[in-house]
């Protein structure tokens, strides 16, 4: 998992284990300002998801 700054600017990743089917994950912002971020998320055959996230 890795998050980026709207710009584009990679802030930090993180590697989780996870089993098949739905899983939740810690994602601390509390070192960012208020702005928008996205969170990508790969699995281990390179499928990833990109998520949006405002924090206030």
């Amino acid at each position: 998992m890795t998050v980026y700054s709207i710009s584009g600017e990679q802030l930090s990743t993180a590697s989780f284990n996870v089993t098949g089917g739905a899983n939740e994950l810690p994602v601390s912002l509390s070192d960012l300002a208020a702005g928008t971020y996205f969170v990508k998320v790969t699995n281990d055959m390179n499928a990833s998801g990109m998520i949006p996230i405002v924090k206030r």
